[in-house]
C-alpha cells in the first residue's frame, strides 16, 4: 500500500495516532536517503537555475527532514532556496492539495504566474493546477507522458541530454 494513503487514513481517523504514523514515515524516508539515486541531469539543471539567479525550491510530500538529509548528502544545499516538505503540522495538506506549493510561493514572495512546478505524478499536476502555476510533467517512466501530459503544460522525459 502507498505510504501516503496510510498517512492520509491516519490523519482522517481520530482513533489513530497520526503523529506517530507521520514520524515513522519520516524515519523510514530518512533511511531511504542512503540508497536514493540522483536523477540524471538534475544537478546541472538546478545549477543552471542558480547561475541565472532564479530561486529553486523543492516541494514534496516527503518529510522535510528526509529532503534536507538528501540535499546535504548530495551537496545541493547551496543550490536550493527553499524546502516545502511534509511536517507533522501539514500531514493532512499534502499534494494534490496545493498547500505546499502555495507555502513555497509565499515564502519566496512569488506570484503563481511567475512560477514553474515540475512534478512526476498525477497529484503533482493537480496541486500545480490548483495553485495556478505552470506545470511541467517529468515523465521519467514509460507511459507517464500519456498519463501526465493532459494535466500539464509541458512534458519532459529527462533533464539534460
Amino acid at each position: 500500500m502507498d505510504p501516503f494513503e496510510i498517512l492520509s487514513y491516519a490523519v482522517s481517523d481520530a482513533a489513530v495516532d497520526a503523529a506517530a504514523v507521520e514520524g515513522e514515515l519520516a524515519r523510514l524516508e530518512q533511511l531511504a536517503v542512503v540508497s536514493a539515486e540522483e536523477t540524471f541531469g538534475v544537478r546541472e539543471f538546478i545549477s543552471e537555475w542558480k547561475l541565472q539567479g532564479i530561486p529553486f525550491a523543492i516541494v514534496s510530500n516527503n518529510s522535510t527532514k528526509a529532503i534536507r538529509k538528501y540535499i546535504n548528502a548530495h551537496n545541493l544545499t547551496d543550490s536550493i532556496s527553499l524546502i516545502a516538505g511534509r511536517t507533522p503540522e501539514c500531514a493532512d495538506r499534502l499534494k494534490p492539495d496545493p498547500h505546499l506549493i502555495e507555502e513555497a510561493l509565499n515564502e519566496m514572495n512569488c506570484n503563481p504566474q511567475e512560477a514553474v512546478f515540475i512534478g512526476d505524478s498525477i497529484s503533482d499536476m493537480i496541486a500545480g493546477w490548483r495553485a495556478g502555476v505552470v506545470r511541467v510533467a517529468f515523465a521519467n517512466k514509460t507511459g507517464k507522458d500519456a498519463t501526465l501530459g493532459p494535466l500539464s503544460d509541458l512534458v519532459i522525459e529527462r533533464f539534460g541530454n
